[in-house]
């Protein structure tokens, strides 16, 4: 039975890669999109192609997930900068790529990569949490009323805020499992991941398909 669960949470997160990246293509390279939305169909597609490599090449697994995680945090420290409106919060999330970047190489050279990547999610994941808490923290204080129903950003940062929020407990809880021998749980608890990103694309979605060509304003946070 749990291993059941977590096919079916593998299955549906690869399916849910494939229809982001396809909806990518059709929205975000529309030329009045903000500049971090137009990106947006990098991340997409490359998300998509680890999920669908992964699941044909078993063997790429490890190293194909090492590398992605390393792209995941570089490109969200990217698109968070890109969407704040003042300097500190956008120097602090990149910052936070550069750092993580740097620990990550370490990892590398030390060849214990593999071994740590565990415990660099975790980092990935807290890190990210705080960048999209900067960014709600300047929309509150932001003195401008803007429609935020129609606001790509905001629905793509509660995305990213629920999916990484989610991957931390899961990742916490299937270690416990593991060092149970309990592997059936530890496989089903972290198909609680595979099922955050499955909600993580519908926000996504939500967001790029709410972008409208706008006369007179640009989104908020965004650079043509």
């Amino acid at each position: 039975m749990t291993s059941k669960i977590f096919e079916i949470s593998l299955i549906s997160m690869i399916l849910s890669s494939i229809v982001l990246a396809i909806f990518s293509v059709l929205y975000c390279w529309r030329r009045y999109n903000p500049r971090y939305l137009r990106s947006f169909l990098i991340y997409a597609v490359v998300n998509m192609g680890e999920n669908v490599l992964t699941l044909f090449v078993r063997s790429l697994v490890a190293p194909a997930q090492n590398l992605y995680t390393l792209f995941e945090m570089l490109y969200f420290s990217y698109f968070l900068g890109e969407i704040s409106a003042q300097k500190k919060p956008r120097y602090t999330v990149w910052l936070f790529g550069v750092a993580y970047a740097a620990l990550y190489i370490f990892f590398a050279i030390k060849k214990d990569l593999t071994k740590a990547i565990g415990l660099l999610v975790v980092i990935e994941s807290f890190l990210l949490c705080i960048g999209c808490m900067l960014y709600f923290r300047e929309l509150m204080l932001k003195p401008v009323i803007i429609e935020l129903s129609r606001e790509p950003s905001l629905w793509m940062v509660i995305g990213i805020l629920f999916y990484f929020a989610m991957v931390i407990p899961s990742i916490f809880i299937s270690t416990f499992f593991s060092f149970k021998s309990e592997r059936a749980l530890a496989q089903a608890t972290y198909s609680i991941n595979n099922y955050a990103q499955v909600i993580n694309t519908v926000l996504f979605l939500k967001g790029m398909t709410c972008s409208r060509k706008r006369s007179s304003e640009l989104p908020y946070g965004s650079s043509s």
